[in-house]
């Protein structure tokens, strides 16, 4: 068992500066892990410290000794266990507070001082501000039911409780927790389901409110005067405390907009709010001083949160072999379905619409660079120039020496600051500073070039009749070094270096026509080396000679979609090892680039993929784009690390993500997603989902049963359950003697005046015309808490007709044989009362 992805739900939050006196940090709780982030001042995150503790995390707080000019973080675990984390700036690392033996991120123990108070139903507790002794003040439902506020102060000598110095009676009867308030202002803010209430020793203001649970709470100001409030919808106020002379006039609150459901919320600066959440994703969202027709929030950044992952399902959705894991993720209204694959994300910096491109190619004007400048765009009879301004944006520009009339085969740059433009007449060698032609070669007299490649010294182009020419490049020279006729037409061919040398090949690959083979041959002298047929009835369309982790490899893609590789011996010429994976259903053509310093090849097709290698294995990564023809490296200083990317109708600039990474996608769906399941049949997938519906200003549960496409994720069918009936568990299942496949689904009766559920119901759906249709229904004797399938060999169930055609449905009581073990091989109901086997 491994960790494919860390938590993402985010619990806790805070903010402070921690790893410098100058420098604000956000500090962030995923479950048992910290994030600790830099601030910059165009209010993004940056990454500094991810450490894993020992234990989940219950609290955290940033506090500062006195003296001192940099906070230090206390941490509370589950456990209850705590430790105290500083950042020493000399050794950029964290030190451990607690005691000077106490290894980095250890608990110690909590020393027990019993005091000891009244209250038993302790809802909140918190420390108050400008106090001359600590003192605190609890929340707490008596046991009637209500809720009221006291204040202690703490005798430290005598560990003890004392009076304080107010407390309220009879609050707000959904009042959850109080947020105490700084100094000047000092006193604490009751919040309730209904109202919200300020209260200190001489104050007490109360406001309505629409009825709402608050979920988080963050402080804007430093006198405590502003606060934002999150509720159980996601909706964000602002909640005002007016004053005059530091003395409490009233409470306003102000709707902000909404966001989603937040479990946290750190206020950054310069209206740049934190987020966190464990019900959706994370956010990084700005205050605006003037609305939209969104309210006031503007996001800024989306940080994914996989959890709570309530079920889920895996699929083959592309039919690649490749499973995904589709999940029922988030919660209430911030629900979703998110297909995880192991995938590769690119991120879309620029578009540009483009429509017919045949080939695209980077390179730098000048050796110096540090950087790609300009981008070579092919199309059917012209080529296009684009090249980086000075304001980093992409202009149409000349290069003299190009021929920009006609379709550019192949382009890359050459040694000696030279530029190599192939054309279906001719090879022109360009000075990449100059722009002018200094050499062309021409085909011969009747014939065309077909394909050509090229790398920093060597050219290899085939014309048509079986012509396979290769040259060299000197300073403003080019020179046919060797010319051939082979037996066949060449399909494609390569001269990528993969020896010592970079600007170097000491082979070349060619694919063929009519044999559909592969051909290695030695440069330069041309000469035959290894000949392996592919024993398909498809052309190779793309061959590329690349090393993974320092092993030779040839691929070679065919124009169905599929791919073969071989272990490639560079001195022999000797193909071993040959595996041959699916890709797509189209054409490939193969580019490689470079991530984290490490080649990588990019797929292009119908569904594109990139090849990397780990641990000397070669692995395939979807990534989440579609029809991709064309693609070349462009390492920009405004787009560093990126790639050119063409697509129908479009060219675009994007930056790829991590190689070795999941990839997740994601649907929202506005509901609670509960049970998932899939029908390969129909291409379907079936969800048991919950949502909040308001009726008589009251939230109430409403549930349904949804059928979804599971290419495009769209709703396509709903049925909706009665009121009080809960789904429980979906199957997708087929009965003996019958070809159909059918959607099954087990409920319960949540009564509102029963403690459990007494009742539930069977219902049988079958999909036709992309409609779910209920074919049956059975009521049982409580809940329907799971469904399976019996083995094929005793199945139970069949198909009963009358002489309408209309199915009947029967109940048998299954008989003690252990066919239905611990995991019932039929339809459960309560664990503690029976097992049914259902027969249709």
């Amino acid at each position: 068992m491994m960790m494919s992805e860390r938590s993402t739900g985010v619990t806790h939050s805070c903010v402070g500066n921690f790893t410098s006196p100058h420098q604000q940090n956000l500090i962030v709780v995923k479950c048992s892990r910290i994030e600790i982030h830099g601030i910059t001042a165009q209010g993004c995150l940056e990454d500094i410290l991810d450490l894993q503790t020992y234990g989940g995390i219950a609290t955290i707080e940033l506090f500062r000794h006195q003296g001192e000019n940099q906070d230090s973080l206390f941490i509370f675990t589950k456990g209850l266990k705590y430790c105290v984390l500083h950042w020493d700036a000399e050794s950029s690392k964290l030190v451990t507070r607690i005691s000077s033996g106490t290894p980095l991120y250890r608990f110690d123990r909590i020393p027990k001082i019993p005091f000891v108070y009244q209250e038993l139903q302790v809802l909140d507790i918190k420390f108050l501000y400008g106090c001359s002794k600590p003192t605190i003040v609890v929340l707490y439902q008596d046991n009637k039911g209500v809720r009221h506020v006291k204040t202690y102060e703490v005798l430290l000598k005598e560990k003890d409780f004392a009076e304080g110095p107010w407390s309220q009676n009879n609050l707000d009867k959904g009042a959850g927790f109080i947020i105490p308030v700084r100094m000047p202002l000092g006193g604490v803010i009751i919040i309730g389901e209904e109202t919200i209430a300020y209260r200190s020793a001489s104050v007490f203001k109360t406001i309505p409110t629409r009825s709402s649970f608050t979920r988080a709470y963050g402080r804007v100001d430093a006198d405590g005067s502003r606060y934002l409030l999150s509720d159980h919808e996601g909706l964000l106020h602002f909640v005002v405390i007016t004053h005059e002379k530091q003395r409490v006039t009233g409470l306003k609150i102000e709707l902000v907009g909404e966001t989603y459901i937040a479990s946290t919320m750190s206020y950054l600066d310069n209206a740049i709010v934190y987020i966190g959440s464990r019900f959706g994703d994370s956010q990084l969202v700005k205050l605006n001083l003037h609305p939209d027709a969104k309210g006031y929030v503007e996001v800024v950044q989306r940080f994914v949160n996989l959890g709570p992952i309530v079920d889920f399902y895996v699929v083959d959705l592309e039919r690649q072999g490749q499973g995904q894991v589709v999940t029922c993720s988030g919660a209430y209204k911030d629900g979703s379905l998110r297909v995880v694959e192991n995938g590769i994300s690119i991120s879309e910096q620029a578009l540009i619409e483009l429509r017919g491109v045949k080939g695209i190619w980077s390179f730098r004007t000048s050796p110096d660079d540090p950087c790609d400048t300009v981008l070579v765009v092919s199309f059917i009879n012209e080529t296009r120039i684009l090249a980086m301004n000075s304001a980093d944006e992409l202009e149409k520009a000349e290069i003299e020496g190009f021929d920009s009339e006609v379709q550019t085969l192949f382009c890359h740059d050459a040694v000696n600051n030279q530029l190599v433009q192939v054309t279906a007449s001719s090879v022109r060698l360009v000075g990449s500073t100059s722009h002018a032609l200094l050499a062309e070669w021409k085909a011969p007299v009747g014939l065309s070039i077909n394909v050509a490649t090229a790398n920093s010294s060597q050219v290899l182009l085939a014309t048509e009749g079986g012509h396979l020419v290769y040259l060299e490049i000197d300073d403003g020279k080019l020179t046919e070094a060797k010319h051939v006729v082979l037996e066949y037409e060449v399909s494609c061919l390569d001269i990528n270096p993969i020896g010592e040398n970079p600007n170097f090949s000491q082979l070349a690959a060619v694919g063929m026509w009519t044999d559909m083979s592969v051909q290695i041959f030695s440069l330069p002298g041309l000469d035959l080396i290894r000949k392996e047929q592919l024993g398909a009835e498809i052309i190779a369309c793309s061959v590329l000679l690349c090393a993974f982790e320092g092993v030779p490899y040839l691929l070679c893609a065919l124009g169905d979609g599929h791919l073969f590789n071989y272990l490639l011996n560079v001195n022999t010429g000797e193909l071993t090892d040959r595996t041959k994976v699916s890709l797509g259903t189209q054409p490939i053509t193969l580019h490689t680039f470079f991530s984290g310093h490490t080649t990588h090849v990019f797929a292009a097709s119908d569904r594109p993929a990139v090849i990397y290698s780990s641990n000397k294995n070669l692995l395939y990564s979807s990534v989440n784009l579609k029809e991709v023809s064309y693609m070349c490296p462009f390492n920009t200083a405004r787009y560093p690390d990126s790639l050119a990317i063409a697509k129908e109708g479009e060219l675009t600039i994007g930056t790829i993500h991590d190689i070795q990474k999941l990839r997740i996608c994601k649907t929202p769906l506005g509901e609670h997603a509960k049970r998932i399941c899939h029908q390969e049949k129909f291409r379907t997938l079936a969800i048991c989902t919950m949502k909040f519906c308001q009726s008589n200003s009251k939230d109430s549960e409403v549930h349904f049963v949804r059928l979804l496409d599971d290419q495009t994720s769209d709703i396509i069918s709903t049925y909706r359950l009665d009121t009080y009936e809960y789904a429980c568990c979906v199957l997708s299942c087929s009965f003996s003697d019958d070809s159909n496949v059918y959607y099954c689904v087990g409920t319960a009766y949540a009564l509102p005046k029963e403690s459990g559920p007494s009742k539930g119901r069977v219902h049988v759906f079958v999909v036709e015309d992309g409609k779910l249709l209920l074919l049956m229904e059975k009521e049982t004797d409580g809940l329907i808490y799971s469904l399976n399938s019996p083995n094929q060999k005793r199945w139970l169930q069949r198909w009963l007709r009358d002489n309408r055609g209309l199915a009947e449905l029967a109940c048998l009581r299954a008989q003690k044989d252990g066919s239905l073990g611990v995991v019932p091989n039929g339809i459960g109901n309560d664990k503690q009362v029976s097992h049914s086997v259902l027969l249709f």
